[in-house]
């Protein structure tokens, strides 16, 4: 099923807003939580174009919805939009969870994404090689620094990250070519390339085979991903991180424990089974 556009919503509690949304799993994701916990809500998707971000955050709130989840291009603008917002969406300038009652927002890709490196075993403070200078990539270079994560970083149009260097209060390196730097325990790959189809530069020459190759897309064959486990690297998608980020926004509206395990499960349900 296609998403809706914010204009054709009906009256509803929660949602997840971007432009493209058609990918998002999220519906099947808090669906398997009201279902577990018996909660009468519903959980919708809206494609929302960013120059359409503030009407549409107004036509949500008038039609009853209290909550969104806010993925690309929109986290910046929900950043502005919010009136209060948690320390670690201050410190990158992106949050991805947002009370509509409230205007309160936070970040819960970061924790998220930090509880995932703890389940592979990559302790605070090992060196991190991130790809990309977008929004996401950029909370989180920023986010890993300040956590005392070695980061460092690469991207295509290298003057996006100098800009950032400079502007971050928290050191990290920018790389001039993309060779992971010697010790790397795990490289992340925040561009968007893998949702194009396309590979990257990237030097897998000197890379040992327990080294993690972490793409923040799921649910299709990532070249990124692909190039890594022919090289023999351990491999992992965005899917547990999309879980865990939308458990922490689960847990932060409604004050009730999240059902990780079956909203995980979720996201192999056809992405129109919720939706």
């Amino acid at each position: 099923m296609m998403s809706l556009r914010w204009q054709d919503a009906e009256p509803g509690d929660y949602a997840v807003i971007g432009n493209p949304i058609d990918h998002s799993k999220s519906p099947q994701i808090h669906q398997a939580a009201y279902q577990f916990h018996s909660l009468p809500l519903t959980y919708e998707r809206f494609c929302v174009p960013l120059e359409e971000f503030s009407l549409a955050l107004l036509h949500l709130t008038g039609l009853g919805y209290k909550g969104l989840n806010v993925t690309l291009p929109l986290k910046e603008a929900a950043f502005k939009w919010c009136k209060v917002v948690s320390p670690e969406a201050e410190a990158v300038g992106v949050l991805n969870t947002v009370n509509l009652l409230t205007k309160e927002g936070i970040n819960t890709d970061i924790p998220a994404f930090i509880s995932t490196l703890n389940q592979e075993g990559i302790p605070q403070g090992a060196p991190l090689m991130i790809l990309g200078a977008g929004g996401s990539a950029q909370a989180l270079i920023l986010s890993l620094a300040k956590e005392g994560y070695t980061v460092s970083a690469w991207n295509r149009t290298k003057s996006r990250l100098d800009q950032l260097a400079d502007a971050s209060p928290f050191p990290f390196t920018v790389l001039d070519d993309p060779v992971p730097p010697p010790g790397v325990a795990c490289i992340v790959n925040a561009t968007s390339a893998s949702l194009a189809g396309e590979s990257l530069p990237l030097d897998w020459d000197s890379l040992s085979s327990d080294v993690l190759a972490y793409d923040l897309a799921y649910g299709k064959p990532l070249p990124f991903l692909e190039s890594a486990s022919d090289r023999g690297l351990k491999t992992r998608d965005g899917r547990q991180m999309l879980v865990e980020q939308g458990a922490l926004a689960f847990e932060w509206w409604l004050g009730k424990l999240a059902p990780r395990s079956d909203m995980l499960k979720a996201t192999y349900e056809h992405p129109g089974t919720h939706s």
